[in-house]
């Protein structure tokens, strides 16, 4: 048995006092939450003047604030262009929209824009259309839902994806147009945000939408059960067509010769109000940018070695189209931080601030600073005086999709990335999501911590890596032990059980999980390298990442004893008990390679595969795995086989299905989006 290490153990905060401390005094809350208020005026849809008139007031506060470059970049967008696997919406001009009850009596039941959230971007001219409403139940989202439904010269009310009842309802089955309603408990009278942003055919195939509270929804459902005619009128205002998204670029430039950048991204899109998604992150962001500008004017700080960039997109789709036409931008790229949803009245929005660390697939280390920053901020009471006193509730989230973060991260590009998210939120993507539910509080914490951490990164400093070096290395051991604990903790429920062979299964699994957790702990203090570039520093890094590996191979060993002498206590014979299963043999034998870049675009895997095919995907995809699934594609460079990129993505997430990963590949393949190397399987 070797000697058990004695791991260097770290003392105090990651972040210095005085960078602290000038980060939090400069950092205006109250500042932030008037920018949340501007920003929450512009109804910012994707590929929109109304986002575009948002990106020009900050381009304008920005240049206020002597930012050395603030540029707004444009790309096409027309519903056909792609950038990536992504094809990039066609512009929106809403003008007006309005839908009325005729029968049994007049009402006016939705009307845009005195609720923006009212009428669907992507909604086409629609001048005084009438008909009946029929309701779809299972949600209008599948074929399936419309057995024995006529909908043909019908309104359509249904509660899935408005994008989905319209391919279902209007394009298949020549429904009028859709009415969709929130299946949400909490709050009976929020209108709830739903796009239809058609593309390709859908262009001319579409007509329109609406979005009703879920109380008038079920006024007009008490009417039909009782077998009363309900005769509906549309009258909209609006067209799509070609336009441009709108990308804001602003930077700080370093001393550095090397070009290195740090970058803060924020996505500017979604209805007004939309107040803390995102106004809230755009906010917070332009706060930074700007109190970071004062801050080196004033000479209270030095210049940074390496530049600070900011982004304000419309999410993914102009994420994408900036990288596809900048594609050495990631590459300059040492880290990023993404601020999303980060205004959160936690109290009135139900909500908890999420650390989204970075995947083990693209692993880092702002998360960690992140974390003990905010504990720090929670532990000394750190408040706005414009903003509430409640404590900061937030927690480690692990990582997770749905925001921009996740294209940065992703295989491509490979930018280690954070993202600040607070969820749930009652009010999210709703009429609801107003400037009053947002905390001048919440804002000054996260918007100090990513000062405080963007400066940290950038400085160039020898005592910063060294204290990162020695948190990250702590809470990497601890991710390791715990999860030896967790999984003993499954052992001996299942002897208690008398499970041996799934004993013997979990014992040979978690050995290789364990193996795959050291490895991406290693490859996330690789990245603290990136703060300093001292050579002695960069030695003292290597020496820090040489102890945890001599840790980790010691609690490796420690787990290969207790499954030796438990195994041997309860008659569990490991090497006869686990045997590969046709799923299993598969997956030790193809090793994927995929043939696209950019994240997966869901719907062009949809088209591709087909409804039938693609329908065992949608629940998954929202519904919990689909994080597993983009971690499996990100794990996938070619040489390790689908078996290790199952073990990998299992020892990150909980629950992980073997088959589902193997299944994902083969169709991937199947789409002519991956290829496949057969290898050779060792016997056990």
């Amino acid at each position: 048995m070797p000697r058990k290490p004695k791991p260097s153990i770290p003392s105090g905060y990651v972040i210095n006092d005085n960078l602290y401390k000038t980060c939090l005094r400069s950092f205006s809350g109250a500042q932030a939450k008037r920018y949340v208020e501007a920003l929450s005026a512009f109804h910012r849809i994707q590929a929109s003047a109304g986002f575009l008139d948002a990106a020009k007031y900050i381009a304008s506060e920005l240049k206020d604030a002597g930012l050395d470059e603030v540029k707004i970049h444009k790309f096409p967008s027309d519903g056909k262009k792609k950038y990536f696997q992504w094809v990039a919406p066609a512009e929106w001009r809403g003008h007006r929209g309005v839908l009325r009850m005729l029968k049994p009596e007049e009402k006016i039941l939705a009307s845009f824009p005195d609720i923006m959230c009212a009428l669907c971007p992507g909604s086409q001219k629609a001048d005084k259309v009438r008909g009946q409403l029929v309701f779809v139940p299972g949600g209008g989202g599948n074929p399936s839902d419309y057995k024995g439904i006529n909908v043909r010269n019908k309104f359509v009310l249904a509660t899935s994806h408005a994008s989905s009842v319209q391919k279902e309802a209007v394009m298949k089955r020549g429904a009028l147009g859709t009415v969709q309603f929130p299946v949400d408990v909490d709050d009976p009278d929020k209108v709830k945000y739903f796009g239809l942003f058609p593309a390709g055919e859908e262009l001319k195939k579409f007509t329109f939408s609406f979005s009703i509270s879920r109380r008038t929804a079920e006024n007009l459902r008490s009417l039909l059960d009782k077998g009363v005619k309900v005769v509906l009128e549309a009258d909209v205002d609006a067209s799509v067509g070609p336009g441009e998204l709108s990308v804001l670029r602003a930077s700080i430039k370093g001393t550095g010769k090397e070009r290195k950048e740090i970058n803060i991204i924020s996505h500017l899109c979604h209805p007004s109000p939309g107040a803390n998604d995102n106004a809230s992150g755009a906010a917070a962001n332009l706060e930074v940018a700007r109190t970071l500008a004062h801050l080196i004017k004033s000479r209270k700080i030095k210049r940074p070695k390496h530049a600070i960039s900011f982004l304000w997109v419309p999410e993914f789709y102009g994420t994408f189209a900036y990288l596809w036409k900048y594609p050495d931008y990631a590459k300059k790229l040492l880290f990023s931080i993404n601020l999303d949803m980060v205004g959160e009245d936690q109290h009135k929005c139900n909500s908890t601030l999420g650390i989204v660390n970075e995947p083990d697939s693209m692993p880092g280390v702002l998360s960690d600073i992140f974390y003990d920053t905010l504990a720090r901020m929670r532990d000394k009471g750190v408040f706005s005086k414009d903003g509430t006193r409640n404590e900061l509730r937030f927690k480690k989230a692990g990582f997770m999709t749905g925001s921009d973060h996740a294209v940065l991260a992703e295989r491509t590009f490979g930018v280690p990335s954070v993202a600040l998210i607070n969820w749930p939120d009652n009010f999210y993507h709703s009429s609801h999501d107003l400037p009053e539910n947002t905390d001048a509080s919440m804002l000054k914490r996260i918007g100090a911590a990513s000062l405080a951490t963007v400066l940290f990164c950038a400085e160039n400093s020898s005592a910063n890596a060294l204290s990162l070096a020695a948190h990250a290395a702590a809470t990497r051991r601890s991710r390791l032990l715990d999860f030896i604990a967790k999984k003993k903790a499954i052992v001996s429920t299942l002897i208690a059980q008398g499970r041996k062979k799934e004993t013997a299964t979990i014992f040979q699994k978690t050995l290789l999980e364990l193996e795959a957790i050291r490895d991406a702990s290693i490859n996330g203090l690789s990245t603290v390298e990136r703060i300093s570039d001292d050579p002695f520093v960069q030695e003292l890094i290597e020496n820090t990442i040489e102890e945890f590996d001599e840790f980790a191979n010691y609690e490796i060993a420690l787990y290969k004893q207790y499954m030796a002498r438990t195994a041997g206590k309860y008659n569990i014979h490991i090497d006869k008990q686990v045997s590969r299963d046709a799923a299993e043999k598969q997956m030790l034998s193809l090793v994927p390679k995929l043939k696209f870049k950019g994240n997966l675009s869901w719907d062009n895997f949809r088209k591709r595969l087909g409804d039938k095919g693609y329908g065992f995907y949608r629940d998954k995809v929202y519904g919990g795995a689909g994080e597993h699934l983009w971690e499996a594609m990100n794990f996938a460079d070619g040489i390790k086989n689908i078996h290790d990129i199952y073990i990998r993505v299992s020892a990150e997430f909980s629950n992980v299905d073997k088959n589902l990963i193997l299944r994902l590949f083969k169709d991937l393949k199947k789409t002519g989006l991956a290829g496949f190397k057969t290898v050779r399987i060792m016997e056990m």
